[in-house]
């Protein structure tokens, strides 16, 4: 179809709907677990300084809608499409849906949180556990205190900044994941086609895996890191930190290029292994196709 022919056609179409706001109000003093469900919304959650959760969907007239329900010391939240014969052609030029959730900081113990088609962003909530995955968009994790999380992305990058988490894990099969200003005991980050970056993280035990794409970390503090990707390069930059570490870095096809004052206990072609300082905590990288740059 000619395209001057189908805007005339769009354009004359009464696609505009009236933006509309369900609000609701979960009264209450501790949740063990929240459930949050939404399809073709974006999620917000923040801290307030009120006593209960406020929830506020903005959406528009036949567009999804608002389901709040509690059970005792449970809760769900849903955003979910209304009957399908209220959609049409109309619904998909309609701008995207906004779940915005409001929360005292520690009311919620544990937190399930997925959405189908759209984006996730948690600011500064305290939690026991929490469970975050998008099917198709990406997740922003900011000034979070956990025990244990985990984050997953199908189709989107994992933003993570200011953590502070026990253990953690973050996958992402397609997409970016970052992790600054963070400190953990355990993290485990994966990806299947992106890049994984860390930058001034300090962790006990921190595994980073990347089947197509890079690894860079930068300013890592680590008793036992282990990084390695199929195809890609692993680049490290410690430039603002004194290091006691033991390098293992190996290649199968590619180079390693070491600035750092590093004593060489083993050297071939493909292999170093040596030691800066006392050599206490350990570094283990491995790129099977790929370069390994320690700066």
């Amino acid at each position: 179809m000619n395209g001057n022919i189908f805007n005339k056609i769009v354009g004359g179409l009464p696609f505009k709907k009236e933006p509309m706001t369900q609000e609701e109000i979960i009264m209450t003093t501790q949740i063990d677990t929240l459930h949050v469900d939404a399809t073709s919304a974006n999620i917000d959650i923040c801290v307030h300084d009120k006593e209960n959760i406020e929830i506020a969907l903005e959406t528009y007239e036949t567009g999804p809608q608002l389901y709040v329900s509690q059970e005792g010391a449970n809760a769900t939240i849903a955003v979910d499409k209304r009957q399908q014969s209220h959609y049409g052609l109309k619904d998909m030029f309609h701008q995207t849906v906004r779940l915005s959730i409001w929360v005292p900081e520690a009311v919620v113990k544990d937190w399930h949180i997925r959405a189908t088609s759209g984006n996730i962003a948690i600011d500064q909530i305290v939690a026991h556990a929490l469970l975050a995955t998008t099917s198709s968009g990406h997740l922003k994790l900011s000034g979070v205190v956990l025990k244990k999380g985990i984050f997953k992305a199908t189709s989107g990058r994992i933003s993570m900044k200011q953590l502070n988490v026990e253990e953690f894990t973050a996958e992402a099969s397609s997409g970016q994941l970052t992790l600054e200003n963070s400190i953990c005991r355990e993290g485990e980050l994966s990806c299947t086609s992106g890049n994984i970056e860390l930058k001034d993280v300090e962790a006990f035990k921190v595994s980073l895996s990347v089947t197509s794409g890079n690894i860079r970390l930068v300013d890592v503090q680590s008793e036992h890191l282990d990084a390695q990707t199929t195809s890609g390069t692993i680049i490290t930059n410690f430039s603002k930190q004194a290091l006691d570490i033991t390098v293992e870095a190996t290649v199968n096809s590619g180079s390693i290029v070491c600035r750092l004052p590093l004593i060489t206990q083993k050297e071939t072609r493909h292999t170093m292994r040596g030691v800066i300082g006392n050599g206490d905590h350990l570094m283990l990288l491995k790129a099977r196709s790929g370069s390994i740059v320690l700066a």
